[in-house]
């Protein structure tokens, strides 16, 4: 309990002298003036009761004798350094009335040493204040940096109302202050959701070819289109000799499965209603085991109808719901291509991407397609190894056979194609890579022009109010807080831009997942407004140093 009575006391004696340090005239320290009157309070409370005038002013007289509760005081006594008399009496300070110490200011001159911070030893002196302002200063100044914080808050949260304000005073002006900002960053979250969208469907979709699932086919289907064309005249369609060689011949494969589609597009009709196009594909019974989609209700394709060339059909939910209104069509007759065929599974809903639906499909029996179609299809083989470990060396044994098949010379290219998901999504990734890079160079554009205007609107907003700046810097405000004070009032306004953006762009990228397809994400949506608010801020800068930098005395001779 002593110790921390000491410890108390010692606080309460340099803060004391802190206070009056900083009431000297002729010091300037930034402490706010909000927390001025509490802290002169508190400190010259604590003192006045701990410490009588008299113990202050032998602690500062006779350093060599400080008892020995008050010896943190000690070094300061050694620093005095007084060339003339200070501002108070031999009463003390604390004894002291401010009309008392004002005549004894005007009785004592000042000297210059103490202004500079320029200590040296002298000899002791009756009144301490003046003699110790110097080299208290360091105290005074760790006291305003503990409000600094404050004080910062303050200034942000007074930008923010200040430029709420002002957007809500001139609408049409914050309208077209904002315009670019918000063009730029609505463009940027559309192409965002756009492409992110489209890559979803891309792996979902198309590059999803099954877990561990490569496909063989007449082409590569990554690759240019010269490429593509030059395949197309070389390379041999996949028959379905190629399917049973590999069947029969590949060791260590999981499942494998050919599938063609016809084409052009069948009708398909019953009872009246009629679709005009359906996707017909043709499959063989272990495709079931590696591709989509999955049956909901009734069965798939198996062995037997394949074997017998069944006239049976796997339908999707579109042919259900415009042939099949209120009625299970299990069992029941469908006509498609001008065959009958009877249904025998109905697939899960897919719904649909880039604005066609996904479901208007009828799924039959490869032999059948070959009874009725054609004898001889050009097939895509699927093939699924165990692992992801065995699939590159399945791959590469299903490259040996099939050139040992065609007989390709070893200097040659290979007369087919074998497609992974990986070579199809780094495809995908380039093209929507450049398709982000120019999106970026537009946004880019639009987000200068954007903070051009920002920048022009708080220049004028500088000149606007440059009376309020030196009624400001007058009564105690510092450049900083004048600066920090426009730089923020350009990143609201900009960040605001930038939400509004945000919204409109989710509004516009719903009404796009209408018709074509779109997601828009979190990551997007925090990136505009970081950009915005950003573009803001670099903008902002230039303005609020011309703010800044304002002579107080000019600013006030300005009428607003």
């Amino acid at each position: 309990m002593r110790d921390l009575l000491q410890l108390v006391q010692r606080l309460s004696a340099l803060l004391t002298l802190s206070v009056y340090a900083a009431e000297d005239s002729f010091l300037k320290v930034p402490i706010h003036w909000k927390w001025w009157p509490a802290i002169r309070g508190v400190a010259v409370g604590l003192g006045g009761m701990i410490f009588p005038p008299e113990a202050l002013e032998s602690i500062l007289i006779h350093g060599s004798k400080v008892p020995p509760r008050l010896a943190i005081l000690k070094p300061l006594s050694l620093a005095i350094s007084i060339e003339s008399g200070g501002p108070f009496g031999a009463e003390g300070p604390i004894s002291m009335t401010g009309s008392e110490r004002a005549a004894e200011k005007a009785k004592v001159p000042r000297a210059s040493s103490a202004h500079h911070g320029k200590l040296k030893q002298a000899k002791a002196c009756p009144t301490f204040a003046s003699a110790v302002a110097d080299r208290l200063v360091w105290i005074v100044r760790q006291m305003s940096t503990k409000v600094q914080g404050v004080s910062a808050w303050t200034t942000a949260r007074e930008a923010f109302w200040l430029a709420m304000e002002a957007l809500r005073s001139h609408k049409l002006r914050s309208f077209l202050t904002l315009l670019g900002v918000v063009i730029a960053t609505t463009t940027l979250i559309v192409v965002m959701s756009v492409v992110n969208g489209m890559n979803i469907y891309i792996a979902d979709h198309i590059a999803n070819l099954g877990t561990n699932t490569f496909v063989v086919h007449q082409f590569q289907w990554a690759q240019g289109f010269d490429a593509f064309l030059k395949a197309k005249r070389r390379n041999q369609p996949i028959r379905i000799d190629d399917y049973e060689y590999l069947r029969d011949t590949l060791a260590d494969y999981q499942h494998i499965g050919a599938t063609t589609q016809l084409s052009p597009s069948p009708s398909a009709h019953r009872a009246g209603h009629v679709i005009d196009e359906i996707n017909l594909s043709a499959v063989t019974p272990s495709y079931a085991d590696i591709g989509r989609p999955k049956v909901e209700s009734g069965r798939y394709i198996n062995d037997t109808d394949y074997r017998h060339s069944a006239r049976v059909a796997v339908i999707g939910h579109d042919l259900v719901e415009k042939l099949f209104p209120n009625v299970d069509p299990l069992d029941k007759e469908v006509t498609i291509g001008g065959t009958p065929f009877r249904v025998i599974g109905v697939t899960e809903k897919q719904g649909s991407a880039f604005g066609q639906s996904e479901d208007n499909f009828a799924i039959i029996p490869l032999s059948t397609y070959q009874n009725i179609w054609m004898a001889r299809p050009e097939l895509m083989v699927y093939i699924k190894a165990p692992d992801a470990q065995h699939m590159r060396e399945l791959e590469d044994e299903v490259r040996a056979l099939m050139r040992v098949r065609r007989h390709v010379p070893y200097h040659d290219d290979d007369t087919f194609g074998i497609n992974a998901s990986d070579s199809l999504m780094s495809v995908w990734n380039n093209l929507t890579g450049s398709i982000f890079a120019v999106t970026i160079g537009l946004v880019g554009v639009f987000m200068v022009v954007g903070g051009v205007v920002i920048m022009n609107i708080m220049l004028a907003s500088v000149t606007e109010r440059t009376h309020e700046i030196g009624i400001r810097k007058s009564v105690g405000a510092r450049r900083r807080d004048i600066l920090w004070q426009f730089v923020i009032e350009s990143g609201v306004m900009s960040g605001i831009g930038g939400v509004a953006g945000v919204l409109i762009a989710i509004g516009v990228a719903a009404i796009v997942n209408q018709f074509f397809t779109a997601a828009v994400s979190a990551g997007s949506m925090i990136m505009g407004v970081t950009l915005s608010a950003t573009v803001g801020l670099f903008f902002g800068i230039y303005p609020a140093r011309k703010a800044a930098n304002l002579d107080p005395i000019e600013a006030l001779r300005m009428e607003n």
